[in-house]
């Protein structure tokens, strides 16, 4: 049986100390009401969130003021960002989110992600009907943001 607690260091990172049974302790009966992705234990997720915001930049940069969404979405920082697979959901839906009635082009990046669509044919070209579809899909998948 491990001691009373473990460390967990990485070269980068400062070391945790987790208290065996002070977790589940704490954290048990909230677990089953929170989407786990809520929980923002990880030092990646911050990583994660740095290298989304640094892209986004790079992306807005490398684009400029192209209309052209294929133009758009074919740039290096976009493409890395779709690179960074479903880890990078959640911060696409908080950047929509917080683009409000002026979204930006999150929605080929989603869907290459995800291999979904939610957006009705109805709805196609107006981006803040585009980017409720998307917030109300997350939403709908258990995302948190």
């Amino acid at each position: 049986m491990p001691g009373p607690f473990s460390i967990t260091t990485r070269a980068e990172q400062p070391s945790i100390v987790i208290i065996q049974g002070a977790y589940l302790e704490m954290f048990e009966p909230v677990a089953n009401t929170i989407p786990q992705s809520t929980l923002a234990t990880e030092p990646v997720v911050i990583e994660d969130w740095l290298k989304f915001q640094s892209l986004v930049s790079e992306w807005r940069e490398q684009r400029s003021v192209t209309s052209s969404i294929t133009a758009a979405a074919n740039c290096c920082a976009y493409q890395s960002i779709i690179g960074m697979g479903p880890d990078v959901i959640p911060l696409i839906l908080a950047q929509l989110e917080s683009e409000g009635d002026e979204p930006d082009q999150w929605f080929w990046a989603l869907k290459a992600i995800t291999c979904h669509d939610p957006v009705r044919p109805d709805d196609r070209g107006d981006f803040a009907a585009m980017a409720h579809a998307w917030l109300q899909w997350g939403r709908d998948e258990g995302y948190a943001w």
